[in-house]
């Protein structure tokens, strides 16, 4: 029933985020300089058709009429239509956020495990080398923007090694997988179409791993900190020194399960990163997904797919903290949710 309420209270408190967000897309994209219509028509169309334009888009109207249209059209889930392209950002996003979901999971996955594996040795292997070499790593790794890591891996393990493909999700010539949740992985799985599994998680490990790094350095930061205040906790040292107890026990099963508490919330918050650092790593590896969604239509000065993209990661995002307080009491019952 505690979790219950918690939901009900977490959910309650989405609306007045959603509210604000919406408000501040709005008036962002009025403040924003340039003329989108004049650039989605062309520079040699007549004023005539750039009224007509406007009137289409309500353009027209007074500031607060536009207000309470566009408040009522995200009420109904109407993200508006593209100046460029004419076609409802709703179905655009559709194509395009089961693309960036698989990156998301698959960089969180990657950034998770590697950054666990490499917290816990370096904690039980304190200054040691491998200890020093995980936190070279780690800072390197929060340092080093997402766009040159993007680059490198490219440069290096696609072009000069030619272990990986360095764009697109899928070879040109295998059919994509039958859409079922536009998850190529499960998709190409469930429908048992193997050369489309192994084309796509062959496209899909150098953009989830350069993604991964900024959450592998940072959960491996936090969980070596959290791993040397726990096994220094009378329980555990007890645990380690029992007769006949392996030492894996004492650490995963005594240590790392309290060391995690502090660490999930910043896995949490690391989904903002994955978000943010996805829009480059996306356009450098032309990966058909939010990010690149979003660049072009910058570039376009397409405004209404801006804001779609906006308000769906601003939802994505809140979500993922109501996940993560839920981890909290599943990691330790004490914790009031």
């Amino acid at each position: 029933m505690r979790i219950l309420r918690f939901l009900i209270k977490r959910l309650l408190y989405l609306i007045p985020i959603m509210i604000g967000l919406i408000t501040i897309t709005f008036f962002l994209m009025n403040v924003i300089p340039g003329n989108p219509v004049r650039l989605a028509i062309g520079p040699q169309a007549s004023m005539e058709t750039e009224e007509r334009v406007r009137r289409e888009f309500g353009l027209d109207r007074p500031i607060w009429q536009q207000y309470i249209l566009y408040f009522e059209r995200m009420l109904r889930g109407d993200l508006g239509n593209s100046l460029v392209t004419r076609r409802p950002v709703v179905d655009d996003l559709q194509r395009r956020i089961p693309a960036s979901v698989e990156l998301a999971i698959a960089g969180m996955f990657i950034g998770v495990a590697g950054g666990l594996v490499l917290g816990v040795l370096s904690a039980v292997h304190r200054d040691k080398l491998i200890d020093h070499a995980s936190r070279i790593a780690a800072i390197s790794g929060v340092s080093v923007p997402a766009f040159f890591l993007s680059l490198l891996a490219q440069l290096i393990l696609g072009s000069a090694l030619s272990l990986f493909p360095i764009t697109g999700r899928i070879s040109f010539e295998i059919d994509s997988p039958t859409a079922i949740t536009g998850l190529y992985l499960f998709d190409s799985l469930i429908t048992g179409n193997l050369a489309a599994l192994r084309s796509s998680a062959h496209h899909l490990i150098l953009p989830a791993f350069t993604l991964s790094i900024p959450i592998l350095a940072l959960t491996a930061r936090l969980t070596r900190s959290g791993m040397l205040d726990v096994l220094s906790q009378d329980y555990v040292m007890n645990a380690r020194a029992a007769a006949g107890l392996p030492e894996r026990i004492a650490i995963y099963k005594y240590a790392l399960k309290n060391a995690l508490i502090a660490t999930v919330s910043q896995i949490g918050l690391g989904f903002g990163a994955i978000l943010s650092g996805s829009v480059l790593v996306e356009t450098v590896f032309d990966w058909p997904g939010l990010g690149l969604y979003t660049v072009t239509a910058a570039i376009n000065q397409d405004i209404q797919p801006i804001v779609g993209t906006t308000i769906v990661a601003g939802l994505m995002f809140v979500i993922i903290n109501i996940l993560t307080d839920l981890t909290y009491r599943v990691l330790d019952p004490r914790i009031e949710v």
